[in-house]
């Protein structure tokens, strides 16, 4: 376990930023993900990787770099989110960002950031700020940008994950004062803790139409197995804030929508869903 204090400036004009690594037996993705944080052209950052207690190469690559990550540990969690939460609470900084092993940061993500929060903290202390994203295949070939708006997310919120959480900096402020991820969900975790941020009347979203973060695919949520569990998550999620049958009916036609999804998919192979996609969210 690494563990040392942060030498650095922080003030109004530099703020410090703490970006936390999950991973758990990485070796093949951690070091190009640790390398897009150590490369910023930012340079008040606060490095934090929780490691689920990896029996592979990951301590090793950890290890490589130590030199530029402020905390580590490997221990075993309970879980995604419960990985993430201990990160955002040895974390430092002004702003959090959760980049997950095998994903990536623009070179100038940070300062992107950075800009935007200074513009607007004073006004909305309690901040989400989120941008674009591409998405690449398992062999890291480019499939798609993904960019969101205030629009998209208004329209979308009650159907799912509404913004790019990889390319997503939240204020320690906001975690401190709604709180952190919820464990017990085991897919869903993020949209949960968007989903109840954005029903505070105290949050304030901010866009930038800057890619912030490359996202590659194939992650659980991603699978056919989960999309029952998806499906239970989001409505459990919903169910304080939308009446019974209204959650019940956009629990349906999601469900049949991505199973369809799942099966042309199948069927026609990777090729013709990533046309679709580049079609949908294409610039």
């Amino acid at each position: 376990m690494g563990d040392k204090d942060i030498l650095k400036k922080n003030s109004t004009e530099l703020p410090l930023v703490s970006i936390v690594t999950v991973v758990f037996n990485g070796e093949l993705e951690l070091e190009t993900t640790i390398q897009s944080v150590i490369e910023q052209s930012y340079n008040n950052i606060e490095y934090i990787i929780i490691d689920g207690g990896s029996r592979d190469r990951t301590l090793e690559i950890i290890g490589n770099y130590e030199s530029a990550i402020n905390y580590w540990c490997s221990e075993p969690d309970e879980g995604i989110y419960d990985a993430m939460n201990k990160g955002i609470r040895v974390a430092k900084g002004e702003i959090i960002g959760l980049i997950n092993c095998g994903d990536t940061y623009l070179q100038n993500a940070i300062s992107e950031i950075v800009n935007i929060y200074n513009q607007h903290v004073q006004d909305y202390p309690l901040l989400v700020i989120t941008g674009a994203m591409y998405k690449f295949d398992l062999d890291k070939n480019y499939q798609f940008r993904i960019g969101k708006n205030q629009k998209l997310l208004d329209a979308k919120i009650n159907r799912g994950m509404p913004i790019n959480h990889p390319a997503t900096f939240i204020a320690t402020n906001t975690y401190d004062k709604l709180g952190l991820f919820n464990t017990k969900y085991r897919i869903c975790g993020d949209y949960e803790l968007i989903f109840r941020f954005y029903h505070n009347s105290l949050v304030k979203f901010i866009f930038t139409e800057e890619e912030i973060a490359n996202m590659k695919l194939g992650g659980i949520s991603e699978q056919f197995s989960s999309i029952w569990v998806r499906c239970q998550e989001h409505f459990q999620i919903r169910k304080n804030s939308l009446p019974v049958l209204h959650n019940l009916w956009i629990c349906c036609s999601w469900y049949l929508i991505t199973v369809t999804k799942f099966t042309i998919k199948t069927i026609f192979s990777d090729s013709l869903m990533s046309f679709y996609y580049k079609l949908r969210h294409r610039k």
